[in-house]
C-alpha cells in the first residue's frame, strides 16, 4: 500500500519543521515517507520540483494521489485532520481549535523565526553579526516567557498541556519544534534555567511514544558553541 503521503525534506540534520508533521501522522496512524533522494541544495531548483512547489522551498508534501503541500503549517493541519485523532489535534470546539491556531502562530512567527538566524549564525550560512544576534535573542526570549508563563498557570490547574486535553495537541508538537534547533544548539544550561516550567513540558513530550519516534531522545546543548559544523 503506498504511503499517505511523502515528504521532501533535509535528512542529515532534522528539519526542526517537519518534525511536528511526522508526529501529526503518527498519532493518526498515518504513513509519510521521506523521499530519499532529496538534495536540499540541488532538487528545489529542478524543474520538476518547481512545476510542483513553485517557491522552491522545503518542507513539502505531496500525497498518493498527487494533492502538493508547502508550508507546514498547512502539512500539519492537513495531516491532523486526515486522521482519527484530529480532535485531539486541532480541538473540539471553535474556542479550543482557535488555541492551538494561536500558539501555532507564536511558534512559527516569535519562536522560530527569531531562532533560526540565531542557530544560522552558528552554522556559518548567515554572517556573524551582533546587532543581529541580541536583536533575534531578544525577540525570541521574550516569546519564550510568554510561553513559560503559560506553563506555569497550566501545572497550577494540574494539567500538562498548552490546551485542555489529556493528551498533546497540535499546539505542544508545534511549540516543540519551534524550539528544537534552539535547544540542541543555541538555548544552553545557563538560558534554560530562566525556563523550567517549558523544559519539564518539553521533556514530558518527548517521552510520548508518537513524539518520541520522530523527535528522539531531547537533545540539550550545555554550552552555546562558538560555531557548528554540520
Amino acid at each position: 500500500m503506498a504511503p499517505f503521503a511523502t515528504l521532501y525534506t533535509s535528512r542529515a540534520l532534522k528539519h526542526a519543521k517537519s518534525l511536528k508533521i511526522l508526529a501529526v501522522a503518527n498519532f493518526n496512524n498515518l504513513e509519510i515517507a521521506v523521499d530519499e533522494t532529496f538534495d536540499m541544495f540541488t532538487t528545489p531548483k529542478t524543474p520538476e520540483y518547481l512545476a510542483k512547489f513553485p517557491m522552491g522551498k522545503y518542507p513539502v508534501m505531496e500525497t498518493a494521489d498527487g494533492f502538493c503541500l508547502a508550508e507546514t503549517a498547512a502539512m500539519a493541519f492537513f495531516v491532523a485532520e486526515s486522521g482519527p485523532k484530529r480532535e485531539q489535534l486541532l480541538g473540539v470546539d471553535v474556542k479550543q481549535r482557535a488555541l492551538i491556531q494561536q500558539w501555532i502562530s507564536l511558534a512559527d512567527s516569535e519562536v522560530f523565526a527569531n531562532c533560526l538566524p540565531l542557530v544560522l549564525q552558528l552554522f556559518g550560512a548567515l554572517p556573524k553579526d551582533e546587532k543581529v544576534r541580541m536583536e533575534k535573542e531578544t525577540a525570541m526570549v521574550r516569546a519564550m516567557r510568554r510561553i513559560e508563563g503559560h506553563l506555569k498557570g497550566v501545572r497550577k490547574e494540574g494539567k500538562r498541556w498548552f490546551v485542555d486535553g489529556e493528551e498533546p495537541s497540535l499546539a505542544d508538537l508545534s511549540v516543540a519544534a519551534s524550539l528544537f534547533w534552539g535547544f540542541m544548539f543555541y538555548i544552553d544550561e545557563e538560558m534554560r534555567k530562566d525556563y523550567p516550567e517549558t523544559i519539564k513540558w518539553y521533556r514530558t513530550l518527548l517521552e510520548v511514544e508518537e513524539v518520541k519516534k520522530t523527535f528522539g531522545e531531547p537533545e540539550m546543548v550545555q554550552v552555546r558553541p562558538e560555531s557548528v559544523k554540520l
